[in-house]
């Protein structure tokens, strides 16, 4: 700000400025870090000793689903070149592709996108994910909403958040990978564990955040729907 402030705003242009943040990590491996928001900082050092959890609903609950995890990994891979950056604003290296929803691009929630396109299984994932789709369909939803791919790349972090207000136990994340220096925070529970196929029913009311301090991506699947 110090070196722009004798510019007016019109004459700036920071459109490259999330390429930016992953092109320095790759130049500068040893400072990735220090992009971390400060208050991701902060709360992972409070994840070390969670606080009692005030609410009617425990942070997360695991769930035995059966996860075909090396079909599901071959047919991410064959969808890789359709993921699109999700929440560039919220962290560094997320990237995201819908198996179910309004488009194979539409990974936000639907206040973002304000229109009426229906919920289905888009044409991206019918072509290339035949196998994930089936399993999806065996898990017993009445409805599905938004069903994602969820990448996270090496060095690549979410900082933290919540999604939700209320407390109540809602969307699923899966893992298909998981890299053991992977670090999911989740407040009012700690670190929490994956590995592949593990998968747990998460109360995102907690704020959660995640760090990928590995050298693999990392993929999960989050279900939102109705069971």
């Amino acid at each position: 700000l110090e070196c722009v402030k004798i510019y007016h705003l019109n004459e700036i242009n920071l459109s490259n400025i999330f390429d930016f943040k992953y092109n320095f990590v790759t130049d500068h491996i040893d400072d990735w870090k220090n992009l971390l928001s400060p208050a991701t900082k902060s709360f992972i050092k409070s994840c070390t000793q969670p606080k009692q959890n005030p609410y009617n609903q425990p942070a997360c609950e695991p769930l035995e689903l059966h996860v075909p995890v090396d079909h599901i990994l071959d047919e991410i891979v064959s969808v890789q070149k359709f993921l699109v950056p999700h929440r560039p604003e919220s962290g560094l290296g997320w990237s995201s592709f819908c198996i179910h929803g309004k488009s194979y691009d539409a990974t936000k929630e639907d206040s973002f996108y304000q229109d009426q396109r229906p919920h289905k299984w888009t044409d991206e994932a019918l072509q290339n994910m035949p196998k994930t789709i089936a399993w999806l369909k065996s898990l017993g939803y009445k409805t599905f909403q938004r069903v994602r791919v969820m990448c996270l790349a090496p060095r690549g972090f979410i900082n933290v958040h919540r999604d939700q207000t209320e407390s109540k136990l809602g969307p699923v994340n899966v893992a298909i990978t998981h890299p053991e220096s992977c670090k999911f925070y989740l407040e009012h529970h700690g670190e929490l564990l994956f590995n592949p196929g593990k998968a747990y029913r998460m109360n995102l009311v907690n704020y959660h955040s995640v760090i990928n301090y590995s050298n693999q991506h990392r993929y999960h699947i989050i279900i939102h729907g109705e069971k």
